[in-house]
């Protein structure tokens, strides 16, 4: 599979810049300059909000566990960096990290996004149910973050804001192809 810009010459080489990378090249192709700033900035939010949340629940952390946060935090935080050639393996990861961890709490969704753009059905739905067990650990084991209930509530409203977002700009994307 060549180059789709050779298709379609009409695409300017700055509008070409501002598109994923896999609209304009083969898959597997190099970052676009777009693609590496979506990347550096969601690795950026994941890894301030993370921090943010592990000050939060600092109380909460035994040494074994603060150092198994920050650990595994920081494996789901790097990972994202691979989320667009490995994103079920991403997903399993930073979801998996997630339930303990809450410096990589904020890369969990983000990843989950990944596996609804790029993964297909059946990995999508084991990434969201081991999200749903996630999520109910991560509430159980970090009580100071807030009430239960309503922050289950919040875990699954971000959840399905991910899986929809993600199904959104697949589908968008297979359109534009």
């Amino acid at each position: 599979m060549g180059d789709v810009t050779a298709e379609r010459p009409s695409i300017q080489r700055w509008q070409r810049r501002l598109l994923p990378g896999e609209l304009v090249q083969a898959p597997g192709a190099r970052r676009s300059p777009r693609d590496w700033l979506v990347d550096s900035g969601l690795f950026v939010v994941a890894v301030v909000f993370g921090a943010l949340t592990l000050a939060q629940s600092w109380d909460d952390h035994g040494t074994f566990l603060l150092l198994l946060d920050i650990v595994a935090g920081s494996a789901a935080c790097l990972a994202l960096w691979m989320r667009r050639r490995y994103p079920v393996a991403v997903g399993t990861v930073a979801v998996t990290a997630g339930a303990f961890s809450t410096l990589g709490a904020i890369a969990a969704p983000i990843s989950v996004f990944g596996v609804a753009v790029r993964g297909s059905r059946r990995a999508l739905v084991g990434v969201g149910l081991l999200s749903v067990v996630a999520i109910t650990t991560f509430n159980l084991l970090y009580p100071s973050i807030g009430e239960f209930g309503a922050m289950m509530m919040y875990g699954l409203l971000v959840l399905v804001i991910a899986i929809s977002l993600g199904l959104f700009a697949r589908v968008r994307r297979e359109l534009v192809l």
